[in-house]
């Protein structure tokens, strides 16, 4: 009898990895077993991500681990891009407009639905390795990552093609090419009923 849901090898890895981390979340008293539970129904259904209580160092490191990057833009060292999302759960929002694109309307797409962009849920998003040209644009610009000689603004991306993959920074400004995939978060916040 044929498996009723194929699933790739990746798919089974990142299973397996969002699986361990809910564990130790568990086990250290960061989270509840049902809502641990909860959670990763959620997670196996591409709905849900939780960002790591780790720093913003170690969550890039944890990101090239599992994915096995190719390519880091190295302006990730400077990038403050946890802000407050560390340890917490966020539902996930794909957009493929199939068409090019400007910043304001990704960012309105995502407001109108009640997400935004989120540099740490994305890079947390990523561990499933996505094909295609992807990215998470924040509505505050505190949340982009300023360039320090020019002052231009950037938005966490990530690629994969082939057996590249590659974490980077895409400019802002300017507009967003056909084939792109954006990617919003809102928080969530885990309530288990009796």
């Amino acid at each position: 009898m044929g498996n009723k849901y194929p699933i790739t090898n990746e798919e089974l890895g990142c299973l397996a990895r969002v699986q361990h981390d809910l564990f130790r979340m568990v086990c250290e008293g960061a989270l509840d077993a049902k809502q641990a539970l909860l959670g990763l129904r959620h997670v196996i259904n591409g709905r849900l991500v939780w960002v790591p209580d780790i720093s913003a160092a170690e969550l890039v490191a944890m990101v090239q681990e599992h994915v096995g990057l190719t390519h880091c833009d190295p302006n990730y060292a400077k990038y403050s891009f946890l802000q407050d999302a560390r340890g917490k759960g966020y539902e996930v929002c794909v957009w493929r407009p199939h068409m090019a694109v400007e910043t304001t309307t990704v960012r309105e797409h995502f407001r109108t639905r009640g997400f935004d962009g989120n540099p740490a849920a994305f890079l947390t998003w990523v561990m499933h390795s996505p094909l295609g040209l992807h990215a998470s644009i924040p509505s505050d610009d505190a949340q982009l990552f300023r360039c320090p000689k020019t002052g231009t603004l950037f938005a966490p991306d990530f690629g994969r093609e082939g057996s590249d993959r590659g974490l980077g920074l895409h400019e802002v400004t300017h507009n967003w090419e056909s084939g792109w995939v954006f990617v919003g978060f809102r928080s969530v916040q885990m309530q288990i009923s009796p």
